[in-house]
């Protein structure tokens, strides 16, 4: 391209965790659920990234991606993310390509309801993937946690889970692209069974990208109660995940709200914050008063 990094219109920071390889490889396998546009953003991106590491002026670590802003960042950084998962994102066209069978039938939608339904008749973890996989597009975020919250109780199938920790995938490409649409509910009940089943098959750790999602759309909300808020900082203690954004602002929503913790919501968050090691006095001061 003619253009440099300095002259796109409009330029903002915008922080990712690819490496540059994988930033190309992703961009490749999701060209088909980019617009035209987008594709050609980004290829012109990777292209000027790619000349200061041929000059060796800085490592290929890639944590920044430029973008200007008329492009829909989330999206693409969505349709990134997935992609390097093996999924896509939910669009008409690529929701299209993954239903229609052998005659080219599209599988008929189905109403709130109906999929709540077919979510209790699943009597298994692979009942509850083909069920996202066949009508993903149709599932709300509260469907998601429902999946989540059904999987947890199958405590005999962990050890599959564990040998086959792929399988996930499905669900974990379907809670990315419904996370920023979460309740307060849907969201500890999503955080805490991840976590549950993460102990339990060392599977969805502190490493896998889903808890970037879920970390992000937690600190973006303020109207947890005492329940939502020890359960989503006890799932990230448990798989130790460093989110010093997240602890800090549960730490405040805590103390402004600390008359409405139980003694069991007051140790649950304790226990979470000193697991974790972030260390906030102010909480233990205010819980000790309480």
């Amino acid at each position: 391209p003619n253009s440099t990094i300095s002259q796109l219109p409009h330029c903002r920071l915008v922080e990712k965790e690819f490496l540059l390889p994988r930033l190309v490889s992703a961009t490749m396998i999701a060209t088909h659920e980019l617009r035209q546009r987008d594709v050609s953003v980004l290829l012109n991106l990777i292209i000027l990234l790619l000349l200061p590491v041929v000059a060796n002026s800085f490592t290929p670590s890639l944590h920044f991606v430029f973008a200007p802003r008329n492009i829909d960042i989330n999206r693409v950084s969505n349709v990134l993310f997935l992609a390097d998962q093996g999924g896509s994102l939910d669009t008409e066209r690529g929701i299209n390509r993954r239903r229609q069978g052998q005659q080219g039938k599209q599988v008929p939608r189905v109403r709130n309801d109906e999929i709540e339904q077919k979510i209790k008749r699943c009597n298994g973890t692979k009942a509850i993937i083909d069920l996202c996989k066949t009508h993903g597009r149709d599932m709300q975020p509260h469907h998601v946690s429902f999946c989540w919250n059904k999987i947890a109780r199958f405590l005999r199938e962990m050890d599959m889970i564990k040998e086959n920790p792929t399988m996930l995938n499905p669900l974990i490409v379907l809670t990315a692209e419904r996370c920023d649409e979460m309740n307060p509910r849907a969201l500890a009940v999503t955080t805490h069974r991840i976590a549950k089943i993460s102990v339990k098959t060392g599977t969805l750790n502190k490493k896998s990208k889903i808890w970037i999602f879920l970390e992000k759309r937690a600190i973006r909300m303020t109207n947890f109660d005492s329940v939502k808020l020890s359960n989503i900082v006890w799932a990230f203690s448990k798989v130790q995940r460093p989110a010093p954004a997240l602890f800090n602002h549960f730490a405040d929503l805590a103390i402004t709200n600390m008359e409405d913790f139980n003694s069991q919501d007051i140790s649950n968050t304790l226990w979470s914050y000193a697991t974790i090691r972030h260390c906030v006095p102010e909480l233990f001061n205010a819980a000790q008063e309480e």
